[in-house]
């Protein structure tokens, strides 16, 4: 279960700090950016985009989400860019689990990513929360975008 143990405000995020059983730490952003900015920013404050490896973390991130109405897009740190295949940003993983939203992953292509598709990986909610899950993105679309990191809350 995500249990809210800090609160902190940091201009131009808004920092989340939630507490996991696998100690994983995220960051929601205030400000919307590209997938590639929202890498940037996660770094910058010494983090990395969430990424989910089981079932359980996705419950437990899931549940988290949509228990305190964070009902947007969020970047997730996977991305097909290079070889076509997803794989994690932070770790260099082949995407092994996968919670695609129905008819998801459709690389749709569109005058924003220049007919080439969709590359980069985004959690999602649609129809008021009652379908969500992952979508594949644009990584040039502005979304906000989930941190993490592993540490304990004090």
């Amino acid at each position: 279960m995500w249990l809210l143990c800090n609160a902190v405000f940091l201009v131009p995020l808004l920092v989340v700090i939630v507490k996991s059983e696998n100690e994983k730490f995220l960051v929601f952003s205030k400000s919307k950016v590209t997938w590639y900015q929202a890498l940037i920013e996660c770094k910058r404050i010494k983090r990395e985009l969430a990424t989910i490896n089981s079932e359980k973390e996705e419950l437990e991130l899931d549940n988290f989400l949509l228990n305190n109405n964070f009902d947007k897009t969020y970047w997730m740190g996977a991305t097909k860019e290079g070889n076509g295949e997803y794989y994690w940003a932070t770790t260099g993983e082949k995407m092994n689990y996968t919670f695609w939203v129905n008819g998801q992953p459709d690389n749709t292509k569109y005058d924003l990513n220049w007919d080439e598709g969709e590359h980069c990986l985004a959690w999602t909610v649609q129809s008021n929360q009652v379908f969500y899950g992952w979508n594949d993105v644009t990584c040039l679309e502005p979304h906000y975008y989930i941190c993490q990191k592993f540490e304990d809350c004090d």
